[in-house]
């Protein structure tokens, strides 16, 4: 299968660039400095989210004299000066990102106590957890629209960009089913194949690698999550044409071709 994991990466690093056209950018200025702000802040929170995952190699790190984590917090914190030169501390900016912050952080926490407790997630749960786990990034379009005068839906803006959180994460969650079940991460996807298991009374099948991985495809939850995906990529995509933004529209065509050519794979494996 395609991973998606450089797209994601894509995205969240080309948030602003992706905006630009819904908005009148008159100092360019403080476009091109915002636009530093959060790919400085980006970057802090992809390192961070390593470290809480455990997913740092130190070692390595040690031995090349790469330290990743001085580079990101050296990174936060010309963000934070870059934004403070931006916006003045009494501006709603700063509620705006202090609440996001703690809704990302609150989600973190809650994330790592289900993995430990593996609950039967519901589906409006895992939406709830998918738009908290990205809700950082909704600031770039309420930055912009403290800077400069949107020329578009605002709201359709935020409702596209939630589209995409939910066809990121469940697309996430397919791809590193496995990866996430050695790193006990729990998931919405695990929950669902376990419950499969329960009601049908199957007993896991240790000699078989990846035994839940195949029943994820066999028992057609996987194909139900890729159509998930579809759906609401493509929602997205119907949003970013509607607002005539080019360029994100372009990276979700893009995005949707591979998970497309994921599902074809899938399906010729379901049915060889």
């Amino acid at each position: 299968m395609k991973p998606a994991k450089q797209k994601t990466l894509s995205f969240f690093k080309n948030q602003v660039i992706f905006l630009e056209e819904a908005f009148v950018i008159e100092n360019i200025e403080a476009f091109t400095a915002f636009k530093k702000a959060v790919e400085m802040y980006c970057y802090f929170t992809f390192e961070f989210d390593k470290i809480i995952d455990s997913e740092v190699n130190f070692e390595s790190q040690y031995v090349a004299k790469e330290n990743k984590t001085l580079v990101a917090v050296k990174s936060v914190q010309s963000a934070i000066q870059i934004l403070s030169s931006i916006f003045p501390l009494n501006h709603p900016f700063w509620d705006t990102l202090n609440q996001a912050l703690s809704d990302y952080y609150e989600n973190t926490l809650e994330e790592k106590y289900q993995s430990i407790k593996q609950p039967l997630y519901s589906l409006e749960a895992f939406e709830n957890y998918a738009i908290a786990k990205h809700c950082l990034a909704y600031i770039p379009i309420a930055g912009l629209n403290f800077l400069f005068k949107c020329n578009r839906d605002y709201q359709a803006l935020r409702k596209m960009y939630t589209h995409i959180f939910l066809a990121m994460q469940m697309n996430d969650d397919l791809e590193d089913f496995n990866d996430d079940i050695e790193n006990n991460q729990w998931t919405y996807l695990h929950a669902r194949v376990v419950k499969f298991l329960n009601t049908e009374n199957i007993e896991e099948d240790k000699s078989l690698t990846k035994f839940k991985e195949r029943l994820l495809y066999v028992s057609g939850i996987g194909t139900e999550a890729i159509d998930y995906v579809k759906l609401h990529f493509n929602e997205a995509l119907l949003l970013a044409k509607t607002l005539s933004l080019v360029k994100i529209s372009e990276w979700l065509e893009d995005v949707i071709a591979d998970v497309q050519e994921n599902e074809a794979l899938v399906l010729r494996l379901l049915h060889k």
